[in-house]
């Protein structure tokens, strides 16, 4: 029995799996939400490690929202996650716990859960909308790490002055709902809105999903993947967002996964050594 952490660490929530040979065992969870130290969002983290934590553990994953230099372990840029910014992560956390750890975007440890089921895929991307917009790149087995495929960094339209990260998001959804309603509305109450038939929550999706489809249009045309993985937070409510896809000419599908793709994908670091494409596809 091989047993591994997995850890997906965004601006709002932590969530944590151990693992047995792949297969979920018990799941945690933490809120970094409203905290503004390092220390803080630390602590929770290795509380939801602790809660999970056996003798037997041989490896910790942590995936992780902003820009990570996996072979350092260090968080080089997160914006979203005050104090983490070159934040050594793996140097501190296996010398607390004594096993390898190794560290990966969030957007990539769902890309790799989510591409072990895909085997026919020759190149897949991975969105995965949070907080922010997330974006990851797999071609041939092996991660495309190029700023031309940063999705949430592209324009829609030759003529927008936002980026794809602007509109497609938890952040964008609420300040669109705020323009529209005129107050604060929540992701989870603007679903709820939506699917009761308000016209005013409908007309917020409806432009998420145009932008959606403009992202889609983009990536494909400049890298063709195979299969669009849809995950993160506002991929829950998915019920919502299909009825606007309905159609949709672009190779889209929502995350098998789900909000745990990212916990169970960073059990597969590091990704150097890994083989891919020998499941069974679903």
């Amino acid at each position: 029995m091989s047993l591994a952490i997995g850890i997906d660490v965004g601006a709002s929530t932590i969530k944590g799996a151990l693992l047995s040979d792949g297969q979920v065992l018990t799941e945690s969870t933490g809120r970094t939400f409203g905290q503004t130290e390092f220390k803080e969002s630390f602590a929770t983290l290795t509380q939801v490690i602790d809660t999970l934590w056996q003798p037997e553990v041989q490896k910790i994953g942590i995936v992780t929202t902003g820009d990570v230099d996996a072979k350092a372990g260090v968080v080089t840029y997160a914006i979203n996650l005050p104090g983490w910014t070159n934040a050594p992560l793996k140097a501190l956390l296996e010398k607390r716990y004594a096993v390898p750890v190794y560290l990966e975007n969030d957007a990539v440890g769902a890309l790799l859960a989510e591409a072990s089921l895909l085997p026919r895929c020759k190149k897949i991307t991975m969105l995965t909308f949070g907080t922010g917009l997330g974006s990851a790149n797999l071609s041939d087995g092996k991660l495309v790490k190029d700023p031309r495929y940063a999705w949430a960094n592209r324009k829609l339209h030759p003529e927008d002055t936002f980026t794809a990260e602007q509109v497609l998001s938890a952040t964008a959804l609420k300040r669109d709902a705020k323009r529209t309603y005129g107050k604060t509305i929540f992701t989870l109450d603007l679903f709820r809105r939506c699917r009761k038939g308000e016209s005013r929550a409908d007309a917020v999706f409806q432009r998420f999903s145009d932008s959606l489809v403009a992202l889609f249009a983009i990536i494909e045309q400049d890298f063709a993947p195979d299969a669009i993985v849809l995950g993160g937070g506002i991929m829950n409510g998915k019920d919502v967002i299909e009825t606007y896809l309905k159609g949709c000419p672009y190779p889209y599908r929502f995350a098998f996964y789900g909000n745990l793709a990212g916990a169970i994908g960073a059990t597969m670091l590091p990704i150097d050594s890994r083989e891919w494409n020998k499941g069974e596809e679903i």
